[in-house]
């Protein structure tokens, strides 16, 4: 998707975009008190244009999950994430271990972080209520993430004194350092990394040629195709309305149960994390029923959706 439309001029989601990044810096400033008030709260907004969701099919899922078996073990696990639980890499690149309850099987997106030019790394709240949320996690992907805190743990041992032990979050709040995805020494990474590893990842392994947020398309599209409730969908996505999730998934309500016409997205994302166990329901692999988030669960995660 490019940038700037033929006649050289930005697009509108390029602008809104900008808008953003811009809003964050002013909002630092505040912050800091160097400026009183933040400009762009008072700049008007275009109209967000339709964008084109491009989506994994059901032959290319299996090929990028057989393919993640050859990827560095944080790039393979933050791309499953993606995928698994249509989070955005800024919302994954931010997640600390507190924020999993392996015991009750949830993952809670409290915050996002972001590269700014000049800045660095900038980690914030999300920008609206439904952005908190309270995602349910299967069983298989408690475990992929045990596993994967039992490599960081090895990697934080051989790194020995080098490894970084406080972080800065939002807000200014210092705390221990327990973010699952760093730097080499425990610094937080930064989400360009992922965006700019994917594309090169995807050509060395002869993979379509999409971008990383086409797997939080892929993980909405499968859920809608599942016949999972679109505002369960919108809550899972941070969506701030479900008009929204509807706008933006359209062409997936159209074309989405081709998706399911095979077992082999089913089976292709059992082996996820299974190590090749098939999943008797492509629904119950995200941790669903098909009505919806089980009532055990329902109310750990209303307060954030």
């Amino acid at each position: 998707m490019g940038h700037t439309q033929k006649d050289g001029k930005l697009n509108n989601n390029t602008v809104i975009r900008y808008q953003a990044m811009l809003s964050s810096i002013f909002k630092k400033g505040v912050q800091w008190g160097l400026i009183n008030e933040n400009p762009c709260s008072r700049a008007e907004h275009p109209k967000a244009e339709e964008i084109d969701v491009r989506v994994l099919t059901e032959e290319e899922i299996p090929k990028l999950l057989d393919a993640l078996l050859d990827a560095p073990p944080q790039y393979s696990v933050i791309t499953q994430l993606a995928l698994l639980l249509g989070a955005r890499r800024g919302e994954i690149c931010a997640l600390r271990w507190s924020d999993i309850d392996f015991e009750k099987g949830t993952l809670s997106i409290k915050r996002t972080v972001q590269s700014i030019p000049g800045i660095g790394l900038v980690f914030n709240t999300p920008k609206t209520r439904r952005g908190k949320r309270c995602l349910r996690i299967g069983a298989d992907c408690v475990e992929l993430l045990q596993e994967y805190r039992r490599y960081q743990k090895a990697e934080r041992f051989r790194i020995g004194s080098a490894w970084v032990r406080k972080v800065t979050l939002e807000n200014g709040k210092v705390v221990d350092n327990d973010m699952l995805f760093t730097k080499w020494n425990g610094e937080p990474m930064d989400p360009d990394i992922i965006s700019s590893w994917f594309p090169k990842f995807l050509e060395a392994h002869d993979l379509p040629d999409v971008n990383f947020h086409s797997l939080r398309h892929s993980n909405a599209s499968i859920l809608i195709a599942a016949h999972v409730p679109i505002t369960t969908v919108s809550g899972r996505l941070g969506h701030a309305q479900t008009s929204t999730t509807l706008n933006y998934y359209a062409s997936a309500l159209q074309l989405g149960t081709h998706l399911l016409h095979k077992e082999g997205v089913v089976r292709a994302i059992g082996r996820l994390v299974l190590g090749g166990q098939d999943m008797s329901s492509l629904v119950e692999r995200f941790g669903f029923t098909a009505k919806g988030p089980t009532h055990r669960h329902w109310s750990a995660c209303r307060a954030y959706l």
